[in-house]
């Protein structure tokens, strides 16, 4: 994810018009925050509108694979770790989950 904002921040700097331009990223929404965070902050300062929609065909809504359901570990300051939600931290700003691929025109509109 990180190599395909960066690739696509050069891409909109080259083709830029009057206009910033607006990506949008379809994905399952799993991918490495840590890498993807200095990208976007890079695209945010040229005026690159970047939005995610991720994908997540969980039938169960309670299912563990569920990405409002994943956890991630963090480090505490004073040692030790902590589960926290995957999302808490999402380095996308704007981003919309789609669970039914029939409702992904929606979505896009």
């Amino acid at each position: 994810m990180a190599n395909f904002v960066k690739d696509t921040n050069k891409f909109l700097d080259f083709h830029k018009k009057e206009t910033p331009p607006c990506v949008i990223v379809i994905s399952d929404g799993r991918f490495n925050k840590t890498n993807v965070r200095m990208p976007l902050a890079e695209g945010r300062e040229k005026g690159f509108l970047y939005v995610l929609v991720i994908l997540d065909a969980s039938v169960d809504k309670d299912a563990p694979s569920n990405i409002l359901n994943l956890k991630q570990a963090q480090k505490k300051d004073g040692g030790g770790i902590k589960l926290e939600p995957y999302l808490k931290d999402f380095p996308f700003e704007f981003y919309c989950i789609v669970r039914n691929l029939e409702q992904l025109p929606m979505a896009m509109a």
